[in-house]
């Protein structure tokens, strides 16, 4: 009898401590380690397949424009998640206000405009597009109300370099930012550190047909004023390309230091474009004439002529503003112009 009863008690032990390790076990499974048990993932141990994705480096120069009518420059430098720049209303009456902020690969972006005493701006916003083409675009709430949207699009940078025809010019360093509006206008920005000191430059560029065949048109129309539009080869700096047009945009000045900054609107024709900016000896180059003695290019964009393409597309205009004209080698351009720099010749 007390045989049977203690059998009894036996089994019953250990479905009782059974039941405790199933249930043990379950709960773990059930409950992940803390975030710093378990390097801040989510339940399973497993991060989100859009945590797998590098993280978008938006570090350079952008377009933006707030609310469907106010435009800003945005500046932006990055490290790993987080970033700083500034951004700065391009109708010139307004300071220039600092930002800051952190990019993810699964939440997208957002970063806080604040100007102490007036207001703070929360903008949070998406990345759409791929590679190096991609845009931001979302909403912005104004003193904690609101959802006002904005987008943004990157200027693309290329850097200059002495070339084709004059190697003795100096430069520390230069660069050309561009960008092609959805409004079918052309930015360009060229920028050069360390050139000769106040000197008239020529800023502008060369179109290539890139296969040297007979597919794309002479760039007879773009903004500025035309220097050639035939198609021919032409061999400088070594090499041999079919140029399909050039045209000057309008003078880049520097100071007294060799710094020198231009900046160009222009309104082409719907197109696509194999482009190396240039910038010309100056000030004057117009073969048409007869005034040739500035036509050297100094710097170029790319490396040898019909080597290292800037590929323009513009889209078809949405909006034709008309631009303020120009005076570019005694002709009257189309190019929109703001210079920074002195203006005096070498």
């Amino acid at each position: 009898m007390l045989d049977s009863k203690n059998s009894e008690y036996q089994s019953l032990k250990w479905s009782l401590l059974s039941l405790l390790l199933i249930l043990s076990i379950s709960f773990a499974i059930a409950s992940p380690p803390p975030p710093s048990q378990n390097g801040g993932l989510p339940p399973g141990g497993r991060p989100p397949l859009c945590a797998l994705n590098p993280v978008p480096n938006i570090t350079g120069s952008w377009k933006m424009v707030a609310d469907n009518q106010y435009q800003f420059n945005l500046a932006v430098k990055q490290s790993g998640r987080d970033f700083t720049g500034t951004m700065t209303r391009t109708n010139g009456q307004e300071p220039v206000d600092s930002v800051s902020g952190s990019v993810s690969s699964c939440t997208g972006i957002e970063f806080t405009r604040e100007r102490q005493g007036s207001f703070v701006q929360q903008y949070s916003g998406n990345f759409s597009g791929s590679g190096e083409d991609f845009n931001l675009e979302g909403n912005f709430t104004y003193n904690g109300t609101g959802q006002y949207p904005w987008s943004a699009r990157k200027s693309k940078e290329a850097p200059l370099s002495q070339g084709w025809d004059i190697f003795s010019e100096p430069l520390s360093s230069g660069k050309v930012q561009w960008i092609a509006l959805d409004n079918g206008k052309l930015e360009a920005i060229f920028e050069l550190n360390g050139a000769s000191p106040n000197h008239r430059y020529i800023a502008g560029a060369h179109f290539f047909d890139p296969e040297g065949s007979t597919q794309l048109p002479a760039v007879c129309q773009f903004g500025g004023t035309k220097i050639t539009c035939n198609r021919e080869y032409q061999t400088r700096e070594g090499a041999t390309a079919k140029i399909i047009g050039s045209w000057d945009f309008g003078y880049l000045d520097t100071d007294g230091n060799g710094y020198g900054k231009a900046q160009f609107t222009l309104l082409p024709p719907a197109g696509t474009y194999f482009t190396q900016f240039t910038v010309r000896i100056g000030d004057q180059c117009n073969p048409a004439n007869g005034s040739t003695s500035g036509c050297a290019v100094v710097y170029r964009t790319g490396t040898k002529m019909g080597q290292g393409f800037e590929k323009i597309i513009i889209p078809s205009a949405q909006l034709q503003n008309p631009l303020i004209p120009v005076l570019i080698s005694g002709k009257i351009g189309t190019a929109s112009q703001k210079v920074e720099g002195r203006k005096s010749k070498k």
